[in-house]
């Protein structure tokens, strides 16, 4: 090592005396007017040992020998008061120090590297933190997509705010799984099984703290859709008279106890009442047949007393029986009479069975006829009309039967009555402080088939309550909103 030492400062000494003296004194004044104080203190040592006294180098040494010092002095406080400020996660005035110090004409500086580093390692922090605040305030904003990806980028570089991302990520996580899960509540209630299904899966493999209420929900749903379609099938079975299949599956309904249990029960009892209906009003027939009228007119006034379907069948042989040895078409004149006098007080189903008896007694009977289509137009509103009265008067049970009465009869205003049915039962929800949920659930029933069925209908809306039509509004298809 000695002799390597040697060789350098015999390798330097060739080189520093082929320069004038002149030359290196003009290159030291340079250096110090430049402010560069260490080379100006170096060269001015080197000039002082080799030639003392040598025109004004120690008027310039001592300045720039101390100022050099201080210059070095001044790198090392500067660089400690960075790293204090950086160590207490002021970035901003630990860049600025770091800066300062940088920017000291030192010709080797001691703390260089080190001031670099800690100058790129704030560029990250200070771009972090940027990214960070984007961040949470995409967060604060609901937009958590945006925000994802910028706090899945900080944990990805690892620095600082890593670990502060990784929380927001959960937070957004949990943020979505509410939301999912909400909406699928919403959904579920408003009978849309599939949108709510398809929520709660969501939720479920977002594997949170909603799971396990997912899944209820889900098993809720698969057991709703059972009774739907079974619920479905009993009324196409007791639509086509095939009143045993009817019968099982409107039973199957009334076991699962969900929310048509209630109309289950009725169909089923509606079923029991038209199997009885159908086997005293063929019993009757027969024996009209054979000409026995006593027995034939209990059979019919049995049906007559079930109310069912056939029951104005049944009057009409009722009044082929009492017909008998009278002059049909007398007898068919005082029916027309009879009905005139049951349409001026506006009882239109008795009109129409007296007028059906009347045509059937004396077919050529004109008056009869035309005021059959009368009163059979004027009885088929009739349930209409009488559910429109009963809902403003707040009459909702009787709303809902009568309005119920006129749709399953058919009757040509279907979307007025299905809306009005909707209206009454939105009315009970409201009534139950939002709490009744089949009521919900029934009346968006109603005004789906609306939707679906009727889309040029328009709400008669100074008729019902803005929250009646809010709810109708509400299952109204995207692009009719």
């Amino acid at each position: 090592m000695a002799a390597l030492a040697a060789a350098a400062v015999w390798l330097a000494a060739p080189a520093a005396a082929q320069e004038p003296l002149e030359k290196r004194y003009e290159r030291a004044i340079e250096a110090f007017n430049s402010a560069k104080m260490e080379d100006a203190c170096e060269l001015l040592q080197q000039i002082e040992k080799e030639k003392p006294g040598y025109r004004e180098t120690r008027t310039y040494l001592n300045p720039a020998c101390k100022e050099a010092e201080r210059a070095r002095g001044m790198e090392k406080q500067l660089f400690d008061e960075g790293v204090q400020l950086f160590n207490q996660g002021n970035y901003d005035d630990a860049q600025q120090k770091f800066k300062q110090a940088q920017g000291i004409p030192l010709k080797t500086p001691r703390y260089r590297d080190q001031v670099n580093k800690y100058l790129a390692d704030i560029d990250a922090r200070l771009g972090e933190d940027k990214l960070f605040g984007e961040a949470v305030k995409l967060f604060n904003d609901g937009n958590d997509t945006e925000a994802r990806s910028r706090f899945n980028q900080i944990v990805r570089g690892g620095g600082a705010k890593a670990a502060e991302a990784r929380t927001y990520l959960q937070r957004i996580e949990e943020r979505r799984e509410e939301s999912a899960f909400s909406e699928g509540v919403r959904l579920l209630q408003g009978g849309d099984y599939s949108g709510a299904r398809s929520r709660f899966q969501e939720v479920v493999g977002l594997n949170g703290k909603r799971k396990a209420e997912a899944e209820r929900y889900l098993g809720q749903i698969e057991q709703g859709e059972r009774e739907q379609r079974a619920f479905n099938e009993g009324v196409r079975a007791f639509e086509g008279k095939r009143y045993a299949d009817a019968q099982a599956s409107f039973r199957q309904v009334a076991g699962m106890n969900g929310s048509r249990k209630a109309e289950a029960e009725r169909y089923l009892n509606r079923i029991e009442t038209a199997v009885q209906e159908e086997a005293a009003f063929k019993e009757g027939v027969q024996k009209f047949a054979r000409n026995d009228f006593d027995g034939a007119r209990a059979d019919f006034q049995k049906v007559i007393g079930l109310k069912g379907s056939l029951a104005n069948d049944a009057r009409l042989y009722l009044t082929r029986i009492d017909a008998q040895g009278k002059d049909p078409r007398e007898v068919a004149r005082q029916f027309v009479a009879d009905a005139q006098a049951a349409m001026n007080r506006k009882d239109y189903r008795s009109a129409v069975e007296k007028l059906s008896a009347a045509t059937a007694l004396d077919p050529n009977n004109r008056d009869a006829r035309r005021l059959l289509g009368e009163s059979q137009q004027l009885a088929e509103e009739a349930p209409l009309r009488g559910g429109l009265q009963a809902y403003f008067e707040g009459k909702y049970d009787e709303a809902e039967r009568q309005l119920s009465d006129y749709l399953n009869n058919n009757g040509k205003k279907q979307a007025l009555a299905y809306f009005f049915r909707g209206a009454t039962r939105s009315a009970r929800y409201f009534l139950s402080g939002e709490k009744d949920a089949q009521q919900k659930q029934r009346a968006q029933e109603d005004f789906r088939t609306v939707h679906k069925d009727n889309r040029r209908f328009r709400p008669p809306e100074k008729y019902v309550s803005p929250k009646v039509l809010a709810l109708y509004t509400e299952v109204a298809p995207a692009e009719a909103r």
